[in-house]
């Protein structure tokens, strides 16, 4: 009976990141998450937790390839380090391993009315970048422009998103999530603009700016993409309107 709770957490787990809408790159792991934390073992396996909205806490574990598994296979002790996370945008929590290796949680909204999704991240290196600038004009209106990087290369294209046990891996597109701070579509906030593809090979992508998208602060976000064991960090960059 343990064998098969197991087997159906598993598989449980593995149908709701099949069928999640919108999973990025990276690793989505939870949605509206709270006290978040993050550990890992000599063999590379992660333990994530955190508790829910209805106050129950939950785990899981992610080992360095295949897919994701109940949290009772986290076997060992934890050898991570915690780290300053000020540099990584919307980390939760950042961590390094004794091969320099950093693992972290980010969190962050894709839509202003959508849930806050917890994501899980491992690399070595530079973490993913990108930019933002305005340019001035088109048809009388600025264009929001940047490039997105990882690990020196441009991000575009697709990423594979695990899926689960059992499950196929599933090719993600990516995205640039572009939102405008006190403009006429967000009421004093952030509103959501528009999700961009980056171009190839070059990774830049671009908005024209509407009247009513015309706000006091922009920002782009991308999820970091998956490449073989690492699943690169999310980024943001935020630039203050040029007006």
């Amino acid at each position: 009976m343990r064998s098969r709770s197991i087997i159906v957490s598993a598989l449980a787990f593995a149908l709701a990141l099949a069928v999640a809408p919108g999973v990025p790159a990276s690793v989505s792991v939870a949605t509206d998450a709270q006290a978040p934390t993050l550990h890992v073992n000599a063999e590379g396996v992660a333990l994530v937790s955190w508790t829910t909205v209805a106050g129950s806490r939950q785990s899981i574990v992610i080992p360095p390839h295949g897919y994701s598994l109940p949290s009772n296979r986290f076997q060992g002790r934890d050898v991570s380090a915690r780290v300053d996370s000020s540099r990584l945008a919307m980390a939760q929590v950042v961590r390094r391993t004794p091969d320099g290796a950093l693992w972290a949680l980010q969190a962050w909204r894709k839509h202003a009315r959508g849930p806050v999704e917890l994501h899980f991240s491992r690399w070595r290196g530079t973490p993913t970048g990108i930019s933002l600038r305005a340019l001035c004009c088109r048809y009388g209106l600025p264009t929001l422009t940047g490039e997105a990087l990882s690990e020196g290369r441009p991000i575009y294209g697709s990423s594979p998103s695990p899926a689960g046990k059992g499950l196929p891996d599933k090719q993600i597109r990516t995205f640039v999530f572009l939102e405008c701070f006190a403009c006429a579509a967000s009421a004093g906030g952030w509103a959501f603009m528009r999700a961009v593809a980056p171009r190839a090979p070059s990774g830049t992508y671009s908005l024209l700016l509407r009247p009513s998208w015309r706000g006091t602060r922009y920002r782009a976000t991308i999820a970091g993409p998956n490449r073989g064991w690492t699943y690169a960090p999310d980024a943001r960059s935020v630039l203050v309107s040029p007006r």
